[in-house]
């Protein structure tokens, strides 16, 4: 995802198989909700991170599906004990 996918009050993502944008909902009754906290403390990170995406390693690089499905399967195995 990028920057370039906040649109106001909405986040597009493109869906898995059909790649349609589908628009989430950042906002409701002129509050943030978590989605949209997070995307704004995104957006607000330093500067020394310039890239247009919003998930980014330590360094700025982009942070691809594989690499966020490897962390995840690592902090399962770490919940289990």
């Amino acid at each position: 995802m990028r920057i370039d996918d906040v649109e106001g009050v909405y986040l597009r993502v493109g869906q898995g198989k059909t790649s349609k944008k589908i628009r989430i909902l950042m906002e409701v009754d002129g509050q943030k909700n978590s989605l949209g906290l997070l995307i704004e403390r995104i957006i607000a990170r330093p500067k020394k991170i310039n890239s247009g995406y919003l998930i980014v390693n330590k360094s700025g690089k982009k942070v691809s599906e594989r690499m966020l499905c490897q962390r995840w399967d690592d902090a399962q195995v770490k919940s289990r004990g």
